[in-house]
This record gives C-alpha cells, sequence and structure tokens, in this order.
C-alpha cells in the first residue's frame, strides 16, 4: 500500500512538473511574439514620427526671411502656446498690430496656425521674440488664429498644430510646453482651448492618424 501511494505521488509529481514546463515554454513563447509586435510597432511609430516632421516641414509657409529681425536665442526652454485673440485674422493684420501700433522690432509669434490649417513661419525657430514677457529669450511660439475663449478650435487646424507642436519639441524635447495664460493675467490661448490635450497628444505621439498617405 506504500509503495501504491509513494507510486501515485511520485506520478503527481511529475505531472505538476510537466504542467509548470509547458507554462513557462508558453510564457516564453507569449514575451517573444509580444516583443515582436513591441518591436514592429517601434519601427513603425519611428516611421510614422519622421513622416510627419517631413510633412510638417512641407507645409510650412515660410515668410521669416521678410519678417525676421531678431538675435538668436542661446537656449530653447519652453515651446509657448498662444491664440491672436481675435475672430479672425491674416499675416498683414498681425504684422502691422505688432510692428506699427506695437512698435516691436518684428512679429511676436515663431509661427501662425491659421484656421484653414496652413502653417506660416513669421520668425526663425531659433529667433528671440516679443511674445511672452520674461519669456522672450528662450522660448519659441506657435499663436493659433482665433479667439478660443468663445470658439472650438476645428479639427484641421487642431491637426495642423498638433503636427508642428510634434515637430519642435522633436527639435527641443528639452524644452516645456506651456501656454500664454500660465504666465501671464491672459487668458490666452483661450478658455477652451484644448493645450492639455495636444500636449499630452504631442509628447505621447498619439496621432498615428496624422500621417497623410
Amino acid at each position: 500500500m506504500k509503495q501504491i501511494k509513494q507510486g501515485i505521488l511520485t506520478v503527481m509529481t511529475i505531472l505538476i512538473l510537466l504542467t509548470i514546463a509547458d507554462f513557462v515554454l508558453m510564457t516564453k513563447s507569449h514575451n517573444t511574439k509580444t516583443a515582436a509586435l513591441f518591436a514592429k510597432y517601434d519601427v513603425m511609430n519611428r516611421f510614422a514620427q519622421k513622416q510627419i516632421i517631413k510633412q510638417t516641414k512641407n507645409e510650412i509657409v515660410d515668410y521669416s526671411q521678410f519678417l525676421d529681425f531678431n538675435k538668436p536665442r542661446t537656449s530653447t526652454d519652453y515651446i509657448f502656446l498662444h491664440c491672436t485673440d481675435t475672430e479672425t485674422a491674416t499675416l498683414a493684420a498681425v504684422a502691422n498690430y505688432h510692428m506699427f501700433r506695437k512698435n516691436w522690432p518684428s512679429i511676436a509669434y515663431h509661427y501662425l496656425v491659421m484656421k484653414d490649417g496652413k502653417i506660416i513661419r513669421c520668425l526663425k525657430p531659433e529667433s528671440e521674440s516679443t511674445h511672452a514677457k520674461g519669456f522672450n529669450f528662450n522660448s519659441v511660439s506657435i499663436c493659433f488664429e482665433g479667439d478660443f475663449d468663445v470658439d472650438t478650435i476645428s479639427q484641421t487646424q487642431y491637426n495642423s498644430g498638433l503636427r508642428l507642436l510634434f515637430a519642435l519639441h522633436t527639435k527641443y524635447p528639452n524644452a516645456e510646453i506651456t501656454t500664454h495664460a500660465e504666465h501671464s493675467k491672459k487668458t490666452c490661448p483661450g478658455l477652451i482651448f484644448p493645450d492639455d490635450k495636444m500636449e499630452y497628444q504631442a509628447l505621447n505621439f498619439h496621432f498615428l492618424n496624422l500621417v497623410k498617405k
């Protein structure tokens, strides 16, 4: 009887060991497949990032050679988000207001993102500017056409701004994304502007669908 019990115990031990071995092999196989999938996704992700940066660069309408009279920055610690605080705006209107009414040396913003999605470069991205007091020597700025205290940004304008923000943050990876409102008494870029969502998506690259075919 004792030998029978010993035999049963031996068989059960073997079965348990075989089960554990199967589980280990299955887990190892699963981890290998998962690692392969993540590697494939990472390659696709990096390709998509490069595509977006390239497309954004090609889409930018560059007027900085005519409008930029500022000296270069020595550092880039911030990327500022602004709005024009007007229902509509044009490059000429912004230039007239800043350079002739305000008597500033140039347009305050490095980039304008228009309602139709057009991206205009007003200043070279490495230039100083006049967009935010106390930060003009160490920041680059994006301004969105519109009054986002009352207006909702369109998907077209949002997508262009997001691509530009991602491209700038890739260029300046240590720069903090911030808004004019965080450093002044203004509401700029607007009470209902989705700056938190845009920052999150730009930092985490949650917009693969923006890659144009």
